[in-house]
């Protein structure tokens, strides 16, 4: 598992060398216990699987601090927050599946607004990790996207419009989306 935390450290105040000095570490009973374990002698506390932040972010445990004395034994405990950190492990994913379709009116000028593509990533929702930008995979000499919107504008040089008798009908793009983690 991975090392959450890596030692804790209680002090006995009872005669040094003796059982009653001897700390002893464990977990008391939680909904969370089961997925972490605490070495008993280190104090080395880990998760006993892989935690996902997109699952759960946080865990609250009961941590145990405990002499070995023989005949009366003393505990101390202590609450713990697991904070989960998010990994970049989700890819963005487009909306629509089956993929876009657009249509553009002739004589359309320079910056007209074709359509949008959106894509949503379940990494940690404001992080980089979730935050989706789109680009053309080829670059094109008709068509742009918005990086952070996806939205798709006619690109035309200078005064110049879409002409149906002079373009392809139907143009095809590939739009892709990356997140920035």
């Amino acid at each position: 598992g991975t090392v959450i935390f890596n030692y804790f450290s209680a002090i006995d105040g009872d005669l040094p060398g003796t059982n009653q000095s001897l700390v002893r570490y464990f977990l008391g009973p939680s909904n969370d216990a089961s997925r972490f374990t605490v070495d008993p002698v280190s104090g080395r506390l880990q998760s006993a699987e892989p935690l996902d932040y997109e699952e759960r972010s946080t865990y609250t445990l009961l941590l145990y601090a405990s002499d070995q004395g023989s005949q009366i034994r003393n505990n101390a405990s202590k609450y713990l927050t697991v904070n989960v950190k998010d990994r970049n492990d989700n890819v963005p994913r487009f909306r629509l599946r089956e993929g876009y379709r657009f249509s553009v009116l002739e004589n359309s000028k320079n910056g007209t607004y074709i359509g949008s593509v959106d894509a949503i990533d379940s990494d940690q929702a404001g992080s980089n990790n979730s935050e989706v930008h789109f680009a053309l995979s080829r670059p094109s000499l008709i068509v742009e996207i918005d990086p952070e919107s996806g939205a798709l504008l006619v690109l035309l040089s200078d005064d110049s419009m879409i002409d149906r008798e002079t373009m392809a009908k139907t143009l095809e793009f590939i739009v892709t989306a990356t997140d920035a983690g």
